[in-house]
């Protein structure tokens, strides 16, 4: 099932184009997680541990063969404007990306795991409802998928509020499973969304 690409205008007037991501969009990939983390502790990925072009060229290769899968990539645009092709972007690059994944294993393939960045200068402006609805929608449309899972920092309420708006329930959580300094740990709270039953808005 096929995501259609479409433009969105974020409530500070800005506008930019949601679309799922190719293989030529790994090098423009790898630069945005460069900067998403650069500018916040919510990241478990560290700088030297990021994948490279070639790497993450391969992995969207194979995680996009997987049925439900939906890399959403959101790029600068004018209103309206639906030119951003893949490896094609108006300056600035990626500056959104919300990614569903399904398990290749088929005992579980009916799960999806939800992964989202969100460059600094592009965060409370509806970005992330935008792009985790369109994620959402899109695992509801498609009958493989019954169950999308995520983890996250416990004390990151900005993005708990947002899950919870979704539907997202907390299932449990992990103590001291980020080690964000030496010493330092944070517990992940583990939350998901049963996408078989009605939405309910």
């Amino acid at each position: 099932m096929d995501f259609e690409p479409r433009t969105i205008t974020l409530t500070d007037g800005r506008a930019v184009l949601l679309r799922n991501a190719t293989p030529d969009d790994a090098e423009a990939f790898c630069d945005h997680g460069r900067a998403v983390q650069a500018t916040t502790d919510y990241v478990v990925t560290q700088p030297d541990e990021m994948r490279g072009p070639d790497e993450t060229r391969e992995r969207f290769t194979d995680l996009l063969a997987r049925p439900g899968a939906l890399i959403l990539l959101a790029l600068p645009t004018a209103p309206s404007d639906g030119t951003a092709r893949a490896g094609h972007h108006r300056e600035g690059g990626v500056v959104g990306d919300c990614m569903l994944v399904p398990w290749a294993e088929r005992k579980m393939a009916h799960v999806a795991g939800i992964g989202m960045g969100l460059r600094e200068d592009w965060r409370s402006a509806g970005l992330g409802t935008a792009l985790l609805r369109a994620v959402v929608d899109h695992a509801r449309a498609h009958p493989a998928l019954l169950r999308l899972e995520l983890g996250l920092y416990a004390e990151n309420e900005p993005a708990r509020r947002l899950y919870t708006r979704l539907g997202f329930v907390i299932e449990g959580t992990r103590p001291s499973r980020f080690q964000k300094r030496p010493g330092e740990f944070s517990d992940e709270v583990i939350m998901s969304l049963d996408v078989s039953a009605p939405e309910q808005r």
